[in-house]
């Protein structure tokens, strides 16, 4: 659970730091009045990228982790009265240059080196 969470918190960090700086690009300053929604296309350029790096490393390296659900813990889950939520999907630009470079960033993610200024 620690590792899920340390890799999700990391992910969102080094999305947030780069899709920040997507929107300090010259070009995407021009275009202010739709800055959100060129974000949105990077953010989920950046999740495509970074999908098929994560795809690649365990590719090489064999790594994979199995998260085995207890017998009380779906009992108990299954015992909630929890109701689904619509989520609104995010308003996107369709941009397909703004998409292309989240895909590369996404790709040339490097754990260590992402991790400048972020705190565990």
């Amino acid at each position: 659970m620690q590792i899920a969470s340390m890799i999700y918190n990391f992910a969102r960090a080094s999305i947030h730091y780069h899709s920040k700086t997507f929107l300090l690009r010259p070009e995407i300053k021009r275009k202010w009045k739709r800055k959100h929604q060129f974000k949105n296309d990077y953010i989920e350029g950046y999740l495509a990228g970074l999908d098929f790096k994560f795809y690649e490393q365990n590719k090489s390296e064999s790594l994979e982790l199995v998260i085995v659900q207890d017998a009380l813990v779906i009992e108990y889950y299954n015992s909630l009265s929890l109701t689904s939520v619509k989520m609104r999907t995010p308003k996107k630009a369709g941009d397909i240059e703004a998409w292309q470079n989240g895909y590369q960033d996404g790709q040339r993610f490097e754990g260590g080196r992402e991790m400048v200024g972020y705190e565990l």
